[in-house]
């Protein structure tokens, strides 16, 4: 006859095998929820991480486009002085 184990409720109808049944059915349940756990976290860390390449990337092309933006602007500023001015050089009043 199979040994009974009381349950929380109080009915000590259940048996030995069925404990262990029900103790491997929770393990392989919680063994199923870490290891999907597992992989949403490192989705998540993956996503973190490229989220933060693609940050710095994109700041850094922000700023080298800025740069290069002002270095255009003041050549082309300091050219048209320079035609401006030889311009009025070559000109006699």
């Amino acid at each position: 006859m199979a040994e009974t184990v009381p349950t929380p409720s109080g009915d000590n109808n259940v048996s030995n095998s069925d404990s262990i049944q029900l103790k491997d059915k929770l393990d392989y349940a919680w063994k199923w929820f870490e290891y999907h756990a597992g992989q949403r976290l490192v989705a998540f860390n993956f996503l973190l991480v490229l989220m933060g390449a693609l940050s710095v990337g994109y700041y850094k092309a922000y700023d080298a486009a800025s740069t290069y933006t002002q270095q255009l602007l003041q050549s082309s500023a300091s050219s048209s002085r320079l035609h401006s001015s030889s311009s009025r050089c070559g000109t006699r009043n």
